[in-house]
């Protein structure tokens, strides 16, 4: 969606957003990355569809050491091969090492259809194959959760003043279904009590 090929090390990819359908006829597919060797992608947030044939996830397809750090993936995934390789935010993550920070938020809507089988209950997975040091931080939200300005606040660290990444505008006609990362007059999010 964004990268195709991003293999350098130490590098990042920071406040991006694809809101594009991605779709790919090998492996390696992603919103954000294809390919992602080693570093830190940042608020970032892929809205789109994602389709390949394996190694396929919302933020990335295949990752090296992945240190992720307040995303968000809210689109549906589609392996078209027989795959464990597949996950509604990142496809494969290689090394063992790779962390997840902040929090790591997908939509429980979103779909994950493998070989045009769509996955339920324990099958439907973040991380198709691998794993992240702090799981814990990987969080579905409701599509309810997510218009409510609920993962914003939580995306910009619990916070609502300073320097802020995460905004969503919360009423009117043009309101924001998700949290996006363009300031406007308006759309920061504050806590309600």
């Amino acid at each position: 969606g964004i990268v195709g090929d991003y293999r350098e090390s130490g590098k990042s990819i920071i406040s991006c957003a694809n809101y594009g359908v991605v779709t790919g006829t090998e492996n390696s597919v992603g919103g954000i990355a294809g390919d992602f060797g080693s570093g830190t992608i940042q608020n970032c947030a892929n809205y789109g569809d994602i389709t390949g044939a394996d190694i396929v996830g919302n933020l990335i397809g295949d990752g090296y050491i992945c240190n992720l750090n307040n995303v968000l993936g809210t689109g549906n995934v589609i392996a078209t091969s027989d795959t464990e390789r597949a996950g509604l935010l990142v496809g494969r993550i290689q090394d063992s090492s790779s962390t997840a920070s902040g929090i790591l938020a997908y939509n429980s809507s979103a779909k994950l259809t493998i070989n045009k089988i769509e996955q339920t209950g324990n099958a439907v997975k973040a991380i198709g194959k691998g794993s992240l040091t702090y799981p814990e931080k990987i969080k579905a939200f409701t599509a309810e959760q997510l218009k409510s300005g609920e993962v914003a606040y939580l995306l910009n660290g619990s916070k609502s003043e300073g320097k802020l990444a995460w905004y969503q505008k919360l009423l009117g006609a043009d309101a924001d279904a998700y949290p996006v990362l363009t300031a406007a007059e308006g759309n920061p999010v504050y806590k309600g009590t």
